[in-house]
């Protein structure tokens, strides 16, 4: 079983293209049967090698359909730019491979901490951190600390005041900690 068990799908794009709206309903039927082949594939996106007719022996068998009328919307699929064929041979669903091709891109970015025009390679947090000198003495911070944790002692916690005030604790306690304390 391939390691993820779903693919991504838009409702939106299926309802709304008008070229997949031209496509008989039987071909678009097929089609999503096509993109669950494609998904349990080795090569995310790609469910055949060959013609058309090899393709449908194939598929007649694994999807029980009449083979005739599986050329026919294979064909009509095509037309419409639903599947296509590469240079090799292989059959595929372009947006299934963008897809997956955007999530490796997207993959590599968060290995990398994130957005890669802020983060290159290296890791600018710890850069900042050097460069700059620290705003508030320990003594300040914890001061602020203990200030705002008596004030938010006497407050109702369920308003949005307390709230907020968490939050800023939070943030308190946290520069406490990178000074290394």
């Amino acid at each position: 079983m391939k390691k993820n068990p779903w693919f991504k799908f838009h409702p939106s794009d299926w309802l709304t293209d008008p070229d997949l709206r031209n496509c008989p309903s039987a071909c678009r039927s097929l089609l999503i049967d096509l993109m669950c082949l494609a998904h349990s594939s080795s090569e995310y996106g790609f469910f055949g090698d060959g013609s058309a007719s090899d393709l449908s022996k194939h598929l007649e068998k694994t999807l029980c359909i009449d083979r005739r009328v599986l050329v026919k919307q294979l064909e009509t699929l095509a037309e419409h730019t639903r599947i296509t064929q590469d240079e090799h041979g292989r059959w595929y669903i372009k947006r299934m491979v963008q897809d997956a091709q955007h999530s490796a891109v997207m993959s590599n970015h968060g290995k990398r901490g994130g957005n890669p025009r802020l983060k290159p390679e290296e890791n600018r947090r710890d850069k900042k951190r050097e460069s700059e000198a620290p705003r508030f003495s320990l003594l300040d911070l914890k001061d602020k600390l203990c200030a705002k944790q008596a004030i938010l002692d006497g407050m109702d916690r369920t308003k949005p005041e307390a709230r907020q005030l968490t939050k800023q604790i939070r943030s308190l306690r946290k520069q406490i900690a990178d000074y290394g304390e």
